[in-house]
């Protein structure tokens, strides 16, 4: 599990091609206060190149901090935006 503090919230589109690429599975959430909330299934390798790119963010973010957390695998099948 990935929390993302970013000044552009909604604008995790730069990373969902880095998601499918990676084959990763999880979420993204928009949370109400203003944190993005980013879950992602995948091997170790694929997971630390995603928490790469959302340390970087997109070209006009400002990303805070990214807190990276270890939790049990949840076996999701995709990877869905939810609001």
């Amino acid at each position: 599990n990935l929390i993302s503090e970013a000044d552009i919230v909604n604008n995790f589109g730069h990373g969902i091609w880095a998601v499918y690429k990676l084959r990763l599975k999880g979420y993204v959430l928009n949370r109400s206060d203003g944190v993005v909330e980013v879950a992602f299934e995948g091997t170790e390798d694929n997971v630390n190149q995603m928490l790469k790119v959302c340390k970087d963010g997109p070209p006009l973010a400002n990303v805070k901090r990214v807190t990276p957390t270890t939790e049990p695998w949840h076996g999701d099948k995709d990877f869905v935006i939810l609001k």
